[in-house]
């Protein structure tokens, strides 16, 4: 059951950081991997740390979050734990632009939805095709954006209410 407690603590320290509380949830996020790692736990690894990563960008820690980042994409190669391989690339994305490399943070966007296409996962085709309709909009491209976008919002027939097709809709 430790690995139980560990991914509670984990899934614990996420909520803290969506809701602000980043340090707070970053340390806790830890807690909970180092209970999970303590008794050998792997899986779903991967989502914890790029929930890390995330948390770890937006508190103004953008290396570590790309050292996180190699992590989650050696899980995903070595344990082809693939779930996320979308969301590793659109995270890798938006730790791209944070840093000012936007060619690559366009390359990987593109990843992003290329496997989320493959793994016919479509909220992570959204959520990828929403950080690169963003990414063209602030480039000037809004056509293209909201084209492409349109494209992935149409394919939606409920869940209006979630916050990726919300944000999508603006």
């Amino acid at each position: 059951f430790s690995s139980f407690l560990g991914t509670g603590t984990s899934y614990q320290g996420i909520a803290l950081a969506m809701q602000g509380r980043v340090l707070e949830g970053i340390e806790q996020i830890r807690q909970g991997m180092a209970a999970r790692e303590s008794v050998g736990a792997q899986c779903y690894s991967s989502g914890i740390l790029l929930a890390l990563a995330q948390a770890q960008a937006e508190a103004g820690q953008p290396e570590e979050g790309l050292a996180t980042l190699a992590q989650v994409r050696a899980l995903v190669e070595g344990a082809d734990e693939r779930y996320c391989e979308s969301e590793l690339h659109r995270v890798s994305a938006d730790i791209m632009i944070t840093l000012g490399d936007v060619t690559e943070a366009e390359a990987r966007l593109h990843s992003a939805v290329k496997v989320a296409r493959r793994q016919n996962a479509k909220s992570w085709e959204l959520r990828a095709t929403t950080s690169l309709a963003r990414l063209w909009q602030a480039q000037g491209r809004v056509g293209d954006a909201r084209e492409m976008l349109a494209a992935i919002h149409g394919w939606f027939t409920e869940g209006w209410d979630t916050p990726d097709l919300q944000q999508a809709k603006v």
